[in-house]
């Protein structure tokens, strides 16, 4: 089941800083916030693919409403972190938005692991 996660969140991850690489650097928006939504659109993803695919055999016990409702949550919690995180990582260490998002990417991976398994397709 890691491994299907993995798989899955590399697939959200390239989302996420794809819109955060048009956000920052195409549309000129702030760090933090790029991340942030950067964050909720992998977030999508990741939700889709851990339902299709990592957890396919924990949707017996969870309905998707029930599970999109913990997904969010988590999603939500995650982009907050991210786009405090990345900012912060700009702002304070003087880290330029990429180093900062894979330093926030690797920091969180493990906590939205442990919240999903436990919790969001419990």
């Amino acid at each position: 089941m890691f491994t299907r996660y993995f798989m899955t969140s590399v697939l959200a991850t390239l989302v996420h800083y794809m819109v955060l690489a048009l956000l920052a650097g195409v549309a000129g928006w702030n760090s933090g916030p790029a991340a942030a939504m950067g964050a909720a659109v992998g977030g999508v993803v990741a939700l889709w693919g851990n339902w299709h695919y990592t957890f396919v055999e924990r949707r017996r016990e969870s309905t998707l409403r029930r599970v999109a409702a913990r997904f969010t949550t988590v999603v939500l919690l995650s982009a907050l972190l991210q786009g405090l995180m990345v900012q912060g990582f700009c702002s304070q260490l003087g880290l330029s938005v990429l180093p900062a998002q894979l330093l926030t990417t690797l920091l969180l991976f493990l906590l939205g692991y442990g919240l999903n398994l436990r919790w969001s397709f419990a």
